[in-house]
């Protein structure tokens, strides 16, 4: 660094073996994101899963005890959108 001090503006976590393994809860997973949320930290929810929609993921974090919005939640056609459009990408026919 060059000595200036960095300022964390928000987090982003991975879902997948972050907060949790299958169907299990990664321990200390939900405190930290109350630690985080309590600090005053935006925080974004990352996965690179297709296989399930976004209110089945909201659902899963909740189960384990995980305090999460749905807009907070980031899937790949969610992030593909915008670009898509920019970059003229149509479906195929």
């Amino acid at each position: 660094m060059n000595g200036k001090s960095a300022v964390i503006r928000g987090v982003l976590l991975d879902i997948g073996g972050v907060l949790h393994q299958g169907s299990e809860v990664i321990p200390g997973a939900p405190g930290a994101v109350t630690r985080l949320r309590d600090a005053g930290l935006p925080i974004r929810f990352l996965t690179n899963s297709t296989r399930q929609p976004k209110r089945r993921i909201v659902e899963k974090l909740r189960s384990f005890g995980i305090n999460v919005e749905p807009e907070e939640v980031m899937t790949p056609p969610l992030l593909l959108a915008p670009g898509s459009k920019r970059i003229a990408v149509r479906p195929i026919s």
